[in-house]
């Protein structure tokens, strides 16, 4: 490279251009070849080029097709990746036909041969230039040195080429403004480049050459008058200076109008990821928007931007698994390994390699010894030595640092391998249809002959004395360890991929193709039948402490199950099949290898929400469960549940069920703690309300029509019901009745006494508000429209006791003062407002819809957030008693209990920034843009 040319080229540069980002390379490629393309930008990086490559997808605040145009545009050369995929690619192509446009200098590479048919369709100005061989087969540094020399061909004429197409661009994108044309000595430098440019490549465009000219004819007629305008300097100076403080004005406004924009796009773009599951992206975007809100200080008291962000962010931080992601191979993922102390991840992929990884994500080694692709890897038990197997038919033992032992050759190739519990065996199984055992010496130990066709995973039982294998011959067989068959399990009507053992031994789980899991006792019997699954499952693990099951497969997901079969979550985000799980140690991370080359970490528990999930029984249905109501108990440790199917359960506040204390002969509308929390009270469609002490013992029943709430007093001795033909009842505790009111027509579906023990509230199905004396006689009623449809489903007071507030049909939540007085309304009316309640200590409070959204509001009407994550209506909120966690019952089957301890800004970049940390520090596919997003946040 010239240096001194170089240098008196950039002393030219203005503040515009360099704000483009100007770069020496530009890099088109198709995707596939993404990893090929990340060496080379590494070795450009190297040798001190810089380089303009999208890695991920720009974001949309910026104009994706322009930013691509100017990338092209700002770039000395355009270097294309040729590879079948590139040249079939629209977006390829229209980068190309961008480059051929501004006379850039090509540089083809071709990195994977396209076929005969396809060159046809290679564009004539690519095509009749030499090709850079950057084949897998070809010296890659031999050819890096002729495509640098090819780029340092000319390079001052070819930096003046981007410099007049950057100035010219400008021009033309300022409506041709005189005060972008060139003019002094760099308009002289100008036109001798273009006197001598006449032999050299990449030719002036028409556009420079037009510029050029009337450059020249206006630098010509500004000499003439400049004598003239020194006369008027001082006064044209003046209204300069005036003009000049106008426009920056104006520009500062136009500045943050435009980074308002970017900001709302990011929040956007962030949701519109959340949607479609991509949760861990839906994260990144939701913390570049957070962070630029808060890094703009114009933007700080922008109440609606950040009404905007909030509830973006919110839900990227509660509801993300992904924490990491590992990325280096080149081909398929099909294992990967966890060591004992959890420090370190074995991958094994059929780019006949296998990558030792921090569990941060930071690549440590990489083992390239086989000869094709590794199929399995697995550590030792006592983390000494890792194994691993591959289509090359061979097994391998390898010190845990890397270092290799003995290769093990077999007759064809190796699907699993597995270390015995003790780690003085290891088994291999593959396409011979046999598994065999070595010690770590390599002596052959015994082989496991049966099998019809390949043996797909072979496990040992904790207790290392039964060994399990599955097949494509659609059977498990059990075997003994010395090699005797034990017993062959039919059942799966496909290829059997996976299995796993429980820690204890007694359970072991099978998976296969025909998109069943199956649980079996270790003697072989049957116990369940998973039959939720969308396609074939590849991949199954335990966890260490056996409370969770995990699997893989053919639809992408990551799926954690309880030991019951019950379906926990379904995580999605890999791009092809699950090969192979494993578990942390500490169970708290389950790393999944994929097909589509990746790796990735999942948290198994979300600090932020707790979710309940109903016990799967023999013939359960999602509508039996349904859960109506969930309310804290008033110490917050516990959380009382009322289910479709009659049942009410009691659940530790970490999501443990406790117990079922109560079972109705039909649907359990509500259930709450008595003040005291000695005392449990159910309502129930079998026309009873059931009182229970904690343990279940029954107390009293009192009877009625289709009770639908009920609610203690205060001081716990009256008990309020409502029922299906519009009474409010009052007991005691004993079960005797009190008084009966009636007011309401039709349905009352909630009732709410005041702080001080006073008044009740009731609202119901004819849209209104009623407030009682516990005397019967009625205080006042509040109805806001006439509209049939306006239900109330929910009535609370708020603490002080000054305060009303009722959930809607109509869409909305309405506030009153205790006289009646509307405050305010809050909802947009797109869906029913189903739940509302107050929170116990600061004033606000939380609503949700039948559409599964949670809103959070102030009282002045202000929205501080909204929580999502239910797939359908929220009918049930309740706070604990500290307030700093909320409970939802919802249709989609689930309590969800959320931690609300601190939703400002601050704390969630905060969060978000700490979750994101290892990936941004580690992976190598991250952004430059990205890289040090969260730097002051660690």
């Amino acid at each position: 490279m010239d240096s001194n040319a170089s240098i008196a080229v950039d002393q030219s540069l203005t503040t515009s251009e360099l704000q483009q980002g100007r770069r020496n390379i530009f890099i088109s490629y198709s995707r596939r070849d993404k990893f090929f393309v990340r060496k080379l930008y590494d070795a450009f990086v190297a040798s001190n080029r810089s380089v303009w490559v999208d890695w991920e997808d720009i974001p949309p605040y910026a104009h994706w097709r322009e930013e691509i145009r100017t990338g092209i545009l700002s770039a000395d050369a355009f270097l294309f990746v040729i590879s079948p995929d590139s040249i079939d690619s629209l977006e390829c192509n229209k980068e190309l036909e961008c480059a051929i446009a501004q006379n850039k200098r090509l540089l083809p590479i071709v990195h994977r041969d396209v076929d005969k048919a396809a060159h046809t369709t290679i564009k004539l100005e690519l095509g009749e230039i030499n090709w850079f061989p950057f084949r897998e087969t070809d010296d890659f540094d031999q050819a890096f040195q002729g495509l640098l020399k090819a780029i340092d061909t000319d390079l001052k004429h070819v930096q003046l080429h981007t410099r007049v197409a950057i100035r010219a661009d400008e021009w033309l994108q300022h409506h041709q403004e005189q005060s972008f044309l060139l003019r002094g000595s760099f308009l002289e430098t100008v036109e001798q480049w273009l006197a001598e440019a006449t032999e050299k490549q990449p030719l002036p465009t028409d556009l420079q050459r037009q510029y050029i000219s009337l450059s020249r004819l206006m630098e010509t007629a500004r000499q003439k008058v400049q004598a003239r305008r020194r006369t008027a300097m001082f006064a044209i100076g003046l209204l300069a200076l005036v003009l000049t403080s106008v426009s920056a004005v104006i520009a500062e406004y136009r500045r943050q109008q435009a980074l308002r924009g970017e900001i709302a796009a990011l929040a956007s773009s962030s949701d519109a990821r959340f949607v479609s599951d991509r949760k861990f992206e839906a994260l990144l975007q939701g913390l570049r928007a957070g962070i630029a809100l808060q890094q703009a200080r114009f933007a700080r008291g922008d109440r609606a931007l950040t009404d905007n962000v909030t509830p973006v962010l919110t839900q990227a931080v509660f509801w993300v698994q992904e924490q990491n992601r590992l990325q280096g191979h080149i081909g398929w993922v099909g294992g990967v390994s966890f060591s004992p102390d959890g420090q370190t991840i074995a991958t094994a992929s059929g780019d006949r390699t296998i990558k030792l990884w921090q569990r941060d994500g930071r690549l440590i080694k990489t083992l390239k010894d086989h000869t094709d692709a590794v199929s399995s890897v697995v550590f030792s038990p006592d983390g000494q030595w890792l194994v691993s197997g591959g289509l090359d038919k061979t097994v391998r033992l390898w010190r845990s640092d890397g270092t290799l032992v003995k290769t093990l050759q077999v007759p064809a190739g190796i699907r699993t391998v597995r270390f015995s519990p003790d780690g003085q065996v290891f088994a291999a199984g593959g396409d011979d249809n046999m598994s065999r055992l070595w010690r770590t010496d390599g002596t052959l130990v015994a082989t496991l002959k049966g099998h019809g066709q390949r043996v797909n995973c072979v496990r040992f039982s904790p207790d290392g004395q039964t060994i399990a294998t599955a097949s494509d011959d659609n059977t498990i067989k059990l075997w003994q360890r010395d090699g005797k068959l034990i017993k062959t399990l039919k059942g799966h009507q496909a290829q059997v991929i996976a299995l796993s053992f429980s820690p204890d031994g007694q359970v072991f789980a099978s998976g296969a193709l025909d998109k069943t899991i199956r649980l079996w006792r270790r003697d072989g019997t049957l116990i369940r039948i998973i039959t939720q699954l969308s396609d074939g499952v590849r991949a199954l693990s335990y966890s260490p402490d056996g409370k969770l099951l995990v699997s893989g497969g053919e639809d992408y997901a990551v799926k954690l199950w309880q030991p019951d079969g019950t379906l926990l979550t379904t995580q999605t985000g890999h791009r092809n099949a699950i090969a192979d799980l494993s578990f942390s140690p500490d169970g708290a991370v389950v790393a999944s290898a994929s097909h589509d080359s990746t790796i990735k970490l999942w948290r198994t528990k979300n600090s932020h929400i707790t979710v309940l999930h109903n016990p799967v029984t023999k013939d359960s249905n999602d509508f039996d469960r349904i859960p109506n109501t969930a309310h804290f108990s008033p110490d917050g440790q516990r959380i009382i549940v009322a289910n479709t199917d009659g049942t009410v359960k009691l659940w530790q506040r970490d999501g443990t069920l406790i117990n079922t204390v109560a079972h109705h002969d039909d649907r359990a509308n509500t259930a709450i703690f008595s003040p005291d929390g000695q005392m449990l009270a159910s309502a129930s469609n079998d026309n009873t309300v059931k009182l229970w002490k904690p343990d279940g013992k029954r107390i009293a029943t009192l009877k009625g029509k289709n009770f639908q709430d009920v609610a203690f007093s205060p001081d716990g001795q009256t008990i309020a019901t409502a029922d299906a033909v519009g009474k409010v009842q009052f007991w005691r505790q004993d079960g005797s009745l009190v008084r009966s009111i009636k007011g309401h027509t039709g349905y009352i579906y909630s009732v709410s006494f005041s702080p001080d023990g006073q008044q009740l509230a009731s609202v119901g199905e004819d849209g209104t508000m009623r407030l009682w004396k516990l005397d019967g006689s009625p205080i006042m009623t509040l109805k806001e429209t006439s509209d049939k449809t306006s239900v109330l489903y929910r009535v609370s007071f708020s603490p002080d006791g000054q305060y009303l507030v009722a959930a809607s049909a109509d869409g909305t939540v309405k506030l009153w003062r205790r006289d009646g007085t509307l405050v305010t309304t809050l909802g947009d009316r797109t869906a029913q407002m189903g739940a509302v309640t107050f929170h116990p200590h600061e004033p606000l409070l939380a609503a949700a819809d039948d559409k599964g959204t949670i809103f959070l509001w102030r009282l002045d009407g202000t929205l501080m957030t909204t929580l999502m994550g239910h797939q359908k209506g929220v009918w049930s909120l309740s706070f604990s008693p500290d307030g700093k966690t909320l409970a939802s019952a919802s249709d989609d089957t689930r309590v969800i209990v959320w931690n609300l301890d601190d939703l400002s800004l601050d704390r969630l970049i905060n969060l978000g920034c700490s979750w994101m940390q290892g990936y941004l520090q580690t992976n190598p596919m991250v952004a430059d843009r990205d890289r040090h997003l969260c730097d002051r946040y660690q």
